[in-house]
């Protein structure tokens, strides 16, 4: 069974509270390659302003075909993520499609989150059809 590496990034600002979430797939192979640097190559600046830096927190996990099906993922708003795993893939020389891995591990991906509007008096009647659905609330 295929694995793909669930890289994710949190950075919250000190002052103003503002915050910055990034999600990317790799292979493992790619991971390998740019773990050591990932420390300098990820970090968000200007977040409190011009000059400001904050700490990034970096979340790694390896995941099969099988969990990605009921996987919670956050499309990138930015993309800056990819930017930057881009950039350091270049300086060490590969040069693999990020764009293809991220197709291909969301591709897996089953579960999607709705979120909508509802009359008061039909919440129970929406629930006990949900879960007899089999969903879980």
């Amino acid at each position: 069974m295929k694995q793909f590496v669930h890289l994710k990034v949190y950075e919250e600002a000190y002052y103003s509270g503002a915050v910055v979430e990034d999600e990317i797939f790799l292979t493992p192979e790619i991971y390998e390659a740019i773990k050591d640097e990932l420390g300098e190559t990820l970090w968000v600046s200007g977040l409190d302003g011009k000059h400001s830096e904050t700490d990034i927190d970096i979340q790694m996990q390896v995941v099969t075909e099988k969990d990605l099906e009921m996987f919670d993922f956050i499309e990138s708003p930015t993309g800056e993520l990819d930017d930057r795993i881009s950039e350091t893939l270049d300086e060490l020389e590969l040069s693999p499609n990020l764009r293809e891995i991220h197709e291909e591990a969301t591709s897996f991906i089953q579960k999607e989150t709705l979120t909508f509007s509802i009359r008061k008096e039909d919440k129970d009647t929406i629930l006990e059809f949900l879960h007899g659905m089999g969903y879980i609330l």
